[in-house]
């Protein structure tokens, strides 16, 4: 594949820092921000996932609650580091189930992460897996290809 056809691009230190952040919550699920933007390129849309941004949670194996002034935090991280970018789509853990959007998970995306451009990073960093989702038209989702780029 060329670099062009991946949908959904990111670097390494965006991975590296997700996965730390995983592995600190152990077997419970952790959440958080993906700061990047849409981006076109000889006519192909993309996304392109420039850093991350960890939420302050409350949190089972199989569930997390995001704590309210985490966002208030997060959003500000946005606007105040990152002017020319927005909030693209989440990251989640899932510590040993695989890689998958559960029903809750799709709630999350259609109601927070409508857009054609939000992606949904689920992690299994047990499984040492990970993978990018996006909604269907039809309500349903799939698994996006990505390329991961080293900064040098």
């Amino acid at each position: 594949m060329s670099w062009h056809q991946y949908q959904v691009h990111t670097f390494d230190h965006v991975m590296h820092g997700v996965y730390k952040e995983c592995r600190k919550g152990g077997d419970k699920e952790v959440t958080g921000m993906l700061i990047g933007r849409p981006c076109v390129w000889n006519g192909k849309h993309y996304i392109l996932i420039k850093d991350f941004f960890p939420l302050a949670v409350d949190s089972s194996q199989v569930h997390v609650t995001v704590l309210p002034e985490s966002i208030a935090e997060a959003m500000a991280k946005v606007s105040s580091q990152y002017p020319e970018d927005l909030v693209i789509g989440w990251y989640h853990s899932h510590p040993g189930y695989g890689l998958f959007l559960s029903d809750t998970d799709l709630f999350t995306q259609r109601l927070i992460f409508r857009e054609w451009f939000n992606v949904a990073l689920v992690v299994d960093h047990l499984r040492n897996e990970h993978g990018f989702f996006a909604l269907t038209p039809e309500g349903g989702y799939y698994r996006m290809s990505h390329i991961v780029w080293r900064k040098t």
